[in-house]
C-alpha cells in the first residue's frame, strides 16, 4: 500500500498552488507541509546543480511557511552551510544551521586564462535571500494574506529586549552603588 502525496492544508492551499506556478522553471521547490509549505532552492536537480556548484553554493535557504489561517502566514528562514572536500587520505565535511530571520547578500565571479591564453569569465552569480522570500510576500499579498511575525523571531526579540531591558537595570544599580558608597 502507498501512502498518498503530502498536500499543504487546505488553508494553505491558494499561496502553495500559487508559488508553484511562480517557481516553475526556476531553481525553487515548492513543497508541502503540514502546517503549509516550504520554499527552497532544488540542490539535488541535476538541471541546476553544476550552475550551483559553479556558484559556489555552500548554504541552502528554506523558508518554511506556515498559513495560520484564511488571512494570515509566517516565514521562518533555515539556513543550512554545507561544505565538504574529499581526497586521499582524508574528508571533511561541515554542517551549520540557523533558524529565523536572516538576510543573506553573496556574490562572485572568477576568471580563468582559456585555452588561447586570454582571460576568460568562468562564472558570474549574485545571491539574495530576500529574493525567494518577496516571491511569497509578493504572492500572499496579492490573495490578501498579511505576514505575522514566526514564533522563532518573537522569542529573539523578546529576548534581545530582556536582555538590554537588565543590562540596563544593572548599570543603574552599580551607578547607584558608585553614588551612595
Amino acid at each position: 500500500m502507498t501512502t498518498p502525496p503530502l498536500q499543504p492544508p487546505s488553508v494553505a492551499q491558494p499561496l502553495y498552488a500559487h508559488l508553484e506556478q511562480l517557481t516553475k522553471d526556476s531553481p525553487y521547490l515548492v513543497i508541502p507541509t503540514e502546517t503549509g509549505f516550504d520554499l527552497k532552492i532544488d540542490i539535488v536537480d541535476a538541471k541546476w546543480w553544476g550552475i550551483l556548484n559553479r556558484a559556489g553554493l555552500k548554504k541552502t535557504y528554506v523558508h518554511h511557511v506556515r498559513v495560520v489561517d484564511a488571512t494570515t502566514y509566517s516565514i521562518t528562514d533555515d539556513n543550512v552551510e554545507i561544505s565538504w572536500s574529499a581526497g586521499v587520505p582524508s574528508a571533511h565535511y561541515t554542517y551549520e544551521r540557523t533558524v529565523g530571520r536572516s538576510y543573506n547578500i553573496s556574490f562572485g565571479t572568477a576568471y580563468a586564462i582559456n585555452d588561447d591564453f586570454k582571460l576568460d569569465k568562468v562564472y558570474s552569480f549574485k545571491f539574495n535571500s530576500e529574493e525567494s522570500r518577496q516571491m511569497i510576500k509578493a504572492a500572499a499579498k496579492s490573495l490578501g494574506l498579511k505576514e505575522k511575525m514566526p514564533t522563532s523571531m518573537l522569542i529573539g526579540v523578546v529576548v534581545g529586549f530582556g536582555t538590554l531591558a537588565a543590562l540596563a537595570i544593572a548599570g543603574i544599580g552599580v551607578g547607584l552603588y558608585y553614588l551612595l558608597t
